[in-house]
């Protein structure tokens, strides 16, 4: 009996198999552990490059953004305003001219916009850039709609309410809205959505409002008044004008006609007393 057979017989219990199923798990195991070093390797390399490639953009940005803003070829040179009124628009061309010669990347036009409707005349702005050294600016200024009378002082507002500009004297070209401390908000959207009805409102002289009860209306080249509610007040006014030649036939001469109520109208002609004054 040679040497081999001498010790596969002294090992008689192995398992051949088992010992088999051992070593092959080993093997698997560390090829895993080569296969996760690999894994790793590859994606630490990866991120690097990424990060070189980041790191190589946000420098390129970088150096672009500096360039750009140092760049006198991006200087504003040019400021277009688009307003219709000649003698604001000069205002704005002097109050603008400042920004000339400044990077127009680094003009903010939300701040230049909010620095521009400080101004109560404006209704609204627009501003765009134009590369490489232009601004354009549109202007929409507010519309006179009527002259708002307080405490002796008169100013212009839109047909939104909005005082807007103070008025050295009576514009009498527009409607006069007489108010007071005690006039409250929803009194004056009142009379100003009446005003927007009327197509002519230069017939109107003035409304003074002494409560949502009582409101004198005046008109050009009349000298009587009417008085009115915030009730109806379109309708009272349109039945004045369809009434007031037969009210003159019948009555001459008017101190007022009252139209606050529903189913009539109360007139009070003007009279003399004996002594000649007017009462």
């Amino acid at each position: 009996m040679n040497r081999n057979t001498l010790i596969f017989e002294s090992r008689p219990n192995i398992n051949w198999r088992e010992e088999m199923h051992f070593y092959r798990r080993r093997r698997n195991r560390e090829i895993r552990k080569e296969r996760v070093k690999k894994t790793i390797l590859m994606r630490l390399r990866s991120f690097f490059i990424l990060f070189l490639l980041i790191s190589m953009l946000f420098y390129l940005a970088r150096q672009t953004y500096l360039y750009l803003i140092n760049s006198d070829y991006l200087n504003v040179k040019e400021i277009q305003i688009f307003l219709d009124n000649s003698s604001i628009k000069k205002e704005f061309e002097k109050k603008l001219s400042e920004l000339k010669g400044k990077n127009i990347i680094l003009i903010s036009l939300d701040e230049l916009k909010r620095k521009l409707m400080e101004d109560s005349r404006i209704e609204n702005v627009s501003i765009r850039k134009i590369l490489p050294s232009k601004l354009s600016v549109e202007i929409e200024l507010r519309k006179p709609f009527a002259v708002l009378a307080e405490k002796g002082n008169y100013y212009l507002i839109d047909e939104k309410g909005v005082a807007f500009q103070k008025l050295s004297k009576n514009d009498k070209l527009l409607p006069v809205i007489f108010f007071n401390k005690e006039t409250k908000k929803e009194e004056l959207f009142e009379i100003l959505s009446f005003l927007k009805k009327i197509k002519n409102r230069s017939q109107i002289h003035s409304i003074e409002i002494f409560s949502s009860n009582k409101i004198y209306l005046r008109l050009n080249n009349e000298k009587f008044y009417l008085i009115f509610d915030t009730k109806n007040l379109y309708q009272n006014f349109i039945s004045y004008v369809k009434l007031i030649p037969r009210i003159k036939r019948s009555f001459g001469e008017l101190e007022y006609i009252d139209l606050r109520f529903k189913d009539r109208i109360y007139v009070k002609p003007f009279r003399e007393e004996n002594n000649g004054k007017k009462r």
